[in-house]
């Protein structure tokens, strides 16, 4: 597992779909860590900050429910 704390300027969903995310402060955290996965041969990474679309109101409250059980 790979784990974060949270700081300024986190990357959401809604910017992380775009490309408007790359300039943003913890963009360089989610790349590295990204490659880091990368080269232990792990194919996938979660970003709660950016893998949840909290404009989605069906999404949101299910993706806080379930977070325990992902991790």
């Amino acid at each position: 597992v790979l784990s974060h704390t949270w700081g300024e300027e986190e990357v959401p969903y809604q910017d992380y779909i775009g490309t408007q995310c790359q300039g943003m402060k913890s963009y360089d955290k989610i790349d590295q860590a990204c490659r880091k996965a990368a080269g232990h041969s792990i194919l996938w990474a979660w970003a709660d900050t950016c893998c949840i679309d909290k404009s989605n109101s069906a999404e949101l409250p299910e993706a806080i429910n379930s977070m325990c059980r992902w991790y």
